[in-house]
């Protein structure tokens, strides 16, 4: 594969991160449901990117991550899930749930798999290293908030590999 063509698709993925995680810091639209199905399609790029080659993609797609995990608590997640999303959807409007509340324990699972993957790189440096811990500690909460204590087990278990 051509170095500098692949260079120039880097920085291309880097600018498109950057912005990304500008407009989600800046304009506070993580849990807008109105962009229900554009953030869908958001995050799962963001979790497609946290095992990318290039280790400030890598950065960039864990911060947008820690942004996800910052507009929920853990506790808020749990209740909705007992609640069936009630208060997060509209099924007169036919609205799915927001991105944290689909299939939750699956995204606790990939999530943790794909930030203990960026633990085992061979160049991870300080800001990286500390924000997928700050990450995973986050994912280990909401285990605990939804009363999973086999998931719980098992980030711990993923995490001392």
């Amino acid at each position: 594969e051509d170095p500098i063509k692949t260079g120039e698709e880097d920085m291309c993925l880097l600018a498109v991160l950057n912005t990304l995680l500008k407009t989600v810091r800046e304009l506070s639209v993580v849990r807008r449901s109105d962009l229900t199905n554009e953030l869908d399609e958001i995050w799962g790029h963001v979790y497609t990117h946290l095992t990318y080659p290039h280790a400030q993609v890598r950065l960039l797609s864990s911060q947008l991550l820690g942004l996800l995990f910052s507009a929920w608590e853990p506790a808020e997640i749990a209740d909705q899930q007992s609640l069936g999303h009630e208060e997060d959807c509209d099924p007169e409007e036919n609205k799915k749930p927001s991105y944290m509340l689909q299939n939750t324990a699956q995204l606790v699972q990939n999530y943790t798999k794909a930030l203990c993957h960026q633990l085992q790189t061979p160049n991870l440096d300080d800001i990286l290293g500390t924000q997928v811990v700050k990450n995973l500690l986050y994912l280990a909460r909401l285990a605990e908030a939804l009363g999973r204590l086999d998931l719980l087990v098992w980030i711990a278990k993923k995490v001392m590999k």
